[in-house]
């Protein structure tokens, strides 16, 4: 999920003790009016400011992943009593709290910096193809996070191989084996930059790639506080999903929606750099995993986490990590670098593995990546 962050900056506020101190009766009681006055009706449905803020408490120690982290939780339920007068102040105290589980991923928000967030994470050109040559062509994930980001790459391979769609006359009946002739045997995929997003976006984007094989394994928090694994794998007609709850052993599948193959037996390289994190990673190792694809660059970031975002009432939204993620090898990247950073280390270690463009000259990393595919399509040819 994308990563965000938020400063909070709380000015000291006066207890009502120091506020009436050295007050007659008179001006205290006229303090006491002023105060009920001040307290705004909570319309039905809505919660108080204090709710709100015990609302985000108690969510977060039903669902953050790391329960050692929540030792001492307790205390923090009634901490503010007293201090919390309006959504805006229940939302900066909240951050307070969760700031002390040392984990820059798990904050609250207000239904506006949500939707500002939201709208800044659609990216119509979350991807973009060219053919480097005849043989060779570049993909550029941008991020994983657009909504529509399994389209727009589907619609790229297809360009690519100069195909409008997938249409009923050349669609198989097993969408893992999918033959298009015409375009390039081997492919640049190029994740610099690319900071994450949506797990299960990036899950169906590798299966434009893989035919079938393990993909990701989730443990995650859900409601209740449950610890609930799930392996997710691909398989010729689906995406299957095994659950399985850690307490008591019951287990449930799930299925959803492939794509089509478009990439299979293609030679893949994917280029990756320090920013490359979160469900970019995951999709990186998963082609590695299922078709040897060989990855260039330097270490990755190491983010193995993922968040939920949770509403609180009609009043604030609660961003909580609640997973942890291991690649179909069981390794976990770690936390994005807050105590633990693995990431991916490339097969290839290239220096100064940043950019982006097809069509730079001095983009050593997609030089190199380049000279690999020519070379095994070569051989491929002999």
């Amino acid at each position: 999920m994308k990563n965000r962050t938020l400063d909070v900056r709380l000015a000291p506020r006066h207890s009502l003790d120091a506020v009436v101190t050295g007050l007659t009766i008179g001006a205290i009681a006229g303090a006491l009016i002023f105060g009920r006055r001040r307290r705004r009706r909570v319309p039905p449905g809505m919660l108080t400011p204090i709710e709100l803020y015990q609302n985000i408490w108690a969510r977060t120690a039903e669902y953050f992943y790391d329960s050692h982290r929540l030792q001492g939780w307790t205390a923090w339920k009634h901490k503010f009593d007293g201090k919390i007068h309006s959504d805006g102040e229940a939302i900066d105290y909240a951050n307070v709290m969760l700031a002390s589980l040392n984990d820059r991923y798990t904050y609250a928000m207000t239904p506006a910096a949500k939707q500002k967030d939201d709208e800044a994470s659609e990216d119509p050109l979350a991807v973009r193809a060219t053919r480097i040559s005849d043989q060779v062509g570049y993909i550029k994930i941008a991020t994983f996070s657009a909504s529509d980001v399994v389209a727009q790459l589907e619609s790229a391979l297809l360009n690519l191989f100069k195909r409008d769609r997938i249409t009923p006359v050349n669609a198989p009946s097993d969408l893992a084996e999918l033959d298009l002739p015409g375009g390039p045997e081997g492919l640049i995929i190029d994740l610099r930059g690319n900071g994450g997003g949506w797990i299960y976006e990036a899950v169906t984007a590798a299966s434009l790639f893989v035919r079938e094989g393990p993909i990701v394994t989730l443990d995650a928090r859900i409601a209740g506080g449950v610890l609930e694994v799930e392996q997710i794998e691909l398989e010729r007609k689906r995406i299957l999903s095994t659950f399985r709850l850690e307490e008591t052993g019951a287990m449930r599948v799930d299925e959803r929606e492939r794509k089509p193959c478009i990439a299979w037996g293609k030679r893949l390289a994917i280029l990756v750099d320090g920013e490359t994190a979160s469900a970019a990673e995951l999709f990186a190792a998963a082609l590695k995993h299922n078709t040897g694809a060989r990855i260039f660059g330097c270490r990755t970031r190491g983010k193995g986490i993922g968040q939920q975002l949770l509403s609180i009432g009609e009043q604030a939204w609660l961003n909580v990590t609640h997973l942890n993620y291991y690649t179909p090898a069981g390794v976990w990247f770690g936390d994005g670098g807050q105590l633990v950073s693995n990431g991916i280390v490339p097969d290839q270690i290239v220096a100064g593995s940043t950019g982006g463009d097809a069509a730079a000259d001095d983009d050593g990393l997609l030089i190199a990546a380049l000279l690999w595919l020519m070379k095994g399509l070569s051989a491929r040819r002999l």
